[in-house]
């Protein structure tokens, strides 16, 4: 008579998403609605050991709500290691992850850095940029979806294009729009140029954009910023729309809110994580950037 065989349930390796943000909150939750075993890693102080997390949508009594699971190390080989971390925590946040767990995954980093080789250099493994092209705003562990559906662009340069290719699946059978595009530094300089002359006018006025641009003259500074991002970027070969940045500024949610409209450390690391980066590209390339540092915070650290 033959034995039974015993049967064990197997999870699935982990969606590893690095940074409680407002977007590593909003993927995990995609992700988990589709069966993924998707897992938020962040410090104890950040993140309980498991969040509730609803997702609406503006305009719209439609809500989804999950139950992520949190961890404050990585413990497993993962399916892919998405990084939503604001760059003020990065390099402390990519001390719980440990490298022999992401050697085959696929490495997606939304996180706006112009350079990625401490990341590539603590993980050993190339990264994929990655640009979110929406807008989530984070209220009381609801995470509101404002505007229309948010859509991911994957870089898909040739170092990394089986783990873009993978990467882009995954997204594809979670039911996220996603797109590539071979071109890393224009995945890059999308994403910066909105969220750099966005977040530095937020700090400098201290309003959202949407009172900002009730004025002209604050129009006027916003519009010769976009100008003097958009020369940057033409300095590193990427060709951008002034008109289109410009566009997408002016469709920010009328009650979307920048963190680094508020007051406190945080939001001056972040400020000078910005004008640091706006200021290392101006240099190299020798171009004013008035406009820039004009809506340049007085109050942050040089």
């Amino acid at each position: 008579m033959p034995v039974p065989q015993e049967t064990t349930s197997v999870s699935k390796p982990p969606i590893y998403i690095l940074g409680n943000t407002p977007l590593g909150r909003y993927l995990a939750a995609k992700f988990i609605a589709k069966g993924e075993n998707a897992v938020i890693i962040a410090p104890r102080n950040s993140c309980d050991s498991e969040i509730e997390i609803s997702l609406r949508e503006e305009h719209s009594l439609k809500k989804q709500k999950t139950n992520v699971p949190c961890r404050h190390y990585s413990s497993e080989k993962a399916k892919m290691l998405i990084i939503t971390s604001q760059s003020r925590n990065l390099k402390s946040e990519l001390m719980l992850l440990s490298s022999s767990h992401f050697s085959n995954a696929p490495v997606v980093v939304f996180s706006m850095l112009p350079d990625f080789r401490i990341i590539e250099s603590l993980l050993r493994h190339s990264t994929i940029r990655a640009y979110f092209d929406g807008w989530l705003l984070s209220k009381d562990n609801q995470i509101f979806i404002l505007g229309g559906e948010p859509q991911i662009t994957l870089s898909k340069p040739f170092n990394t294009l089986e783990y873009s290719l993978k990467a882009l699946s995954y997204f594809h059978s979670s039911e996220i729009l996603c797109q590539t595009c071979e071109d890393k530094n224009q995945v890059f300089w999308q994403a910066f140029s909105v969220y750099a002359v966005s977040a530095l006018a937020s700090a400098f006025y201290r309003q959202s954009i949407f009172n900002i641009l009730k004025n002209k003259e604050k129009q006027n500074n916003i519009e010769d910023a976009v100008n003097e991002i958009c020369s940057l970027a033409a300095a590193e070969n990427v060709s951008l729309d002034n008109a289109e940045i410009l566009k997408k500024i002016y469709n920010t949610p009328i009650n979307y809110v920048y963190d680094t409209q508020t007051p406190g450390d945080s939001s001056r690391r972040e400020i000078n994580n910005i004008n640091m980066a706006v200021s290392d590209f101006a240099r190299r390339h020798d171009i004013a950037i008035p406009a820039l540092k004009k809506i340049l915070p007085k109050d942050i650290s040089a």
